[in-house]
């Protein structure tokens, strides 16, 4: 224990100054595995060190200076838009037209695709909702 102010850390003691191993100084052993475990559990996840932040930067857009995730939200919009259009197209001249057919099931795909990153650049990183907390309402967008 610290001399001066009582915490757990260590200070540098002075020179002269002898150190007690008297079994009231030592913690208990399960304090001992405990911090030992906490470290291994630090160094093999790495939260001894600055976690690295570029994914979050990149979907949240502070490279760009900007939020990712309004840009984004516009490429399924147009996507199935050009979809539906594509197959009123069709479904006018199914035989002659059958480019729009191809070209909606594309217009779809890419929706989807859109959308996907849509809603990962949306989603808020690490928040985990709960229901007890009113963090479902970030979920419903998504369900929609």
């Amino acid at each position: 224990m610290c001399e001066t102010c009582g915490c757990q850390g260590t200070t540098l003691m002075s020179a002269n100054a002898s150190v007690s191993t008297s079994p009231a100084d030592t913690p208990p052993l399960v304090e001992r595995v405990s911090d030992s475990l906490q470290n291994g559990i630090k160094v093999v996840i790495g939260s001894n060190r600055k976690s690295p932040r570029r994914l979050k930067s990149l979907l949240h857009g502070t490279v760009l200076g900007h939020p990712l995730h309004p840009a984004i939200t516009d490429v399924p919009i147009g996507a199935w838009l050009l979809a539906a259009l594509f197959d009123i197209i069709w479904l006018i001249f199914p035989v002659a037209n059958l480019w729009a057919a191809r070209g909606a099931l594309a217009a779809v795909i890419v929706g989807l695709l859109g959308a996907v990153g849509a809603a990962v650049t949306g989603w808020p990183i690490g928040a985990i909702p709960t229901a007890l907390s009113g963090e479902w309402a970030s979920i419903m967008p998504c369900l929609m």
